[in-house]
């Protein structure tokens, strides 16, 4: 039979007995062009699994670029067909025209869009922006294919510095415009800005750059909008009319120093939840805080986002708040029916989380472009390790510091409750003011050991005012289960930069006028000839006002002004002294020793009589050198 019959007859015998593998390689084994294409066609549809289609026809847009001459840079795939078919390689010498093409085109963007997960979407949308655009529409599409990403994961369609690695590599430059596909629409994916949502009202309005506040440009309150902007002051402690200003989904600059960019973290970072505390919040700083983590962190990395209403009075964050983050899968809010404070309200939300990292934040925060990666890789390295990030509004200057703020930080879930989670505070009724030094106060006498009096030597009114700082059984039974070390350790190992005296001032104490030294006689008081080497001559003045040697301390003692020596108190203001303290507060009082005691006149200085050379109190007199007193050495101011 003629060639014709005899092609006829084996396209007949593929289709008829043959499986598509076999039906694949005779097509473009021995057809021509135009026939291998619409045979690919039809059987890519016809015979094949979702998976098979794709591969076929990412091959058939190859097959047509490389008749016209172009670039596939794509060209890695490879139809297993190929290799049986004569010549084993893919075939595509000859042109195809202009409708060949749009047909292409049409077939692989219908079925992206009908048939495929946003993953393989996504892909499918690189290979043929690399396949057949030239390098600015291929950049146009990359922008936005990073766009879409974010805002069909989560909602939003923030701007923000995700990129396609293959920019790096190309040294292709990234700026945003503003290309739009109209495949989004059809998607339910938004354009940059979307996300904007009206402050005053309840429905949402679209914002496009460019727009206040993009990239972090100053914003200028209006002369007219001057009063109404100083009266919203008060709703959050800032400037709450110019917060409303800037979208909360609006773009910012990369401000990480250099170098960060280009490290590298390893690809298998824990799940992270996010946990963020809220009472009264903004509203548009709440929802800033929100878009910005949904939009700068990779979706895979973010668990879920746990949003603790610590029983907020305002309206806007109860049902408008709920209905607003339902459109984001990811994120939750725990509703607390009275108010817990802040640790609580983080032990609550911490009890739901289901990531494996919990990654605590204010909810008044933005976070910029890289911001989680660095973090969850220090916890996979070390599942101890505590990260916190750079908080701009303290510091534009990376630092290592051995403490935290407490507010922003990331921490292993299971190592989190191990350490005892935060201190759960004890209820103080009808005493919410103090709430934060008598939380000062309960670290102090839990974990800084014989430091805690320099505590209180910076923090005096709390010794004075007989604080009372709740039952510490539990957290002290906690540090020894955990087999803490000491905060002297701590002090010479963690933190050796920071001078810590246990005293103020320590050594001989001299009077000025007689240049003799007080001394210890058993249980009295003497003044004696100065000797550096007499143990009984040598004291120390402690955080807590204390002149002390030993277990015994100098005081007041009779009506009649005499000095001698009592077991120390910590708490007794009748052992204290002043020294040093007053040079700004009673000019020419600061080398004297002014007495605390309640019941001697004030200001009552120690001064030794000339003539006996006894030890007395008596009314300050600046000009008087017998009241004057120096120690042999001073360790702070």
């Amino acid at each position: 039979m003629g060639r014709s019959e005899g092609e006829q007859l084996l396209e007949q015998l593929a289709l008829a007995r043959m499986g598509s593998s076999r039906q694949e390689q005779l097509a473009l084994a021995r057809m021509g062009r135009r026939r291998q294409e619409q045979l690919l066609e039809q059987l890519a549809p016809a015979t094949m699994g979702r998976r098979r289609q794709e591969q076929l026809l990412e091959q058939l847009a190859l097959v047509r670029r490389a008749g016209e001459g172009r670039s596939s840079s794509w060209s890695g795939w490879h139809w297993s067909g190929w290799a049986g078919a004569r010549g084993g390689a893919a075939p595509g010498a000859a042109g195809t025209g202009h409708d060949g093409q749009e047909r292409q085109e049409q077939l692989l963007e219908q079925l992206a869009l009908a048939r495929m997960g946003r993953s393989r979407l996504e892909q499918l949308r690189e290979q043929l922006a690399l396949a057949r655009m030239g390098r600015r529409r291929q950049e146009q599409l990359l922008e936005q294919l990073a766009l879409a990403r974010m805002g069909r994961s989560e909602g939003s369609s923030s701007w923000s510095s995700w990129h396609w690695p293959g920019w790096a590599g190309a040294g292709w430059s990234s700026s945003w415009s503003s290309w739009h596909w109209p495949g989004w629409a059809a998607a339910g994916v938004g354009q940059p800005g979307d996300a904007q949502s009206s402050v005053h009202g309840c429905n949402a309005r679209p914002q496009r750059p460019p727009s206040s506040g993009q990239f972090g440009h100053p914003v200028a309150v209006p002369d007219d909008k001057q009063e109404e902007a100083k009266s919203r002051w008060k709703e959050g402690n800032f400037n709450v009319y110019l917060s409303d200003l800037i979208p909360v989904d609006r773009a910012i600059t990369d401000t990480r120093p250099a170098g960060c960019s280009e490290q590298q973290v390893h690809d298998d970072l824990p799940t992270t939840t996010i946990i963020m505390c809220f009472v009264d919040e903004v509203w548009s700083t709440l929802l800033r805080s929100v878009h910005s983590v949904l939009s700068r962190s990779p979706p895979h990395l973010i668990q879920e986002i746990i949003l603790v209403d610590d029983s907020s009075t305002k309206e806007y964050l109860k049902e408008r708040l709920d209905a607003y983050m339902s459109r984001f899968p990811k994120v939750k809010i725990l509703r607390l029916k009275e108010r817990h404070g802040l640790i609580r309200a983080r032990l609550a939300g911490a009890q739901m989380a289901k990531g494996a990292v919990l990654t605590f934040l204010d909810s008044h925060v933005e976070c910029n472009v890289g911001w989680l990666e660095p973090l969850l890789d220090r916890i996979r390295l070390r599942r101890t390790k505590v990260a916190c990030p750079v908080i701009e509004v303290i510091s534009d200057k990376d630092m290592r510091c051995p403490v935290m703020a407490g507010g922003l930080f990331s921490i292993d879930k299971k190592y989190f409750f191990e350490l005892g989670t935060n201190d759960n505070p004890y209820s103080f009724p009808k005493d919410r003011v103090r709430t934060v030094e008598r939380n000062l106060a309960r670290v102090a006498e839990v974990w800084l050991d014989e430091y805690k009096e320099l505590f209180y030597g910076h923090a005096y009114h709390l010794l004075r005012s007989d604080l009372h700082v709740g039952d510490l059984r539990q957290q002290i039974q906690l540090r020894k289960k955990l087999r803490c070390k000491s905060f002297r350790w701590y002090l010479e190992n963690v933190y050796p930069d920071l001078e810590a005296p246990l005293v103020k001032a320590s050594g001989l104490l001299v009077n000025a006028a007689l240049a003799g030294c007080i001394a210890v006689a058993g249980t009295t008081l003497a003044f004696e000839e100065c000797d550096v080497n007499n143990a009984n001559q040598k004291f120390n003045y402690t955080w807590l006002r204390l002149i002390q040697h030993g277990e015994l301390c100098l005081a007041p003692s009779g009506v009649l002004g005499a000095v001698g020596l009592r077991r120390c108190q910590r708490r007794s203001r009748s052992l204290a002294w002043l020294h040093r303290a007053l040079a700004t507060v009673r000019p020419g009082l600061a080398d004297h020793i002014i007495s605390e005691h309640q019941h001697l006149p004030q200001p009552a200085c120690l001064e030794v009589d000339p003539t006996y050379k006894a030890l007395r109190v008596r009314g300050c007199d600046s000009t008087s050198p017998h009241q004057k007193w120096q120690f042999g050495s001073y360790h702070a101011d």
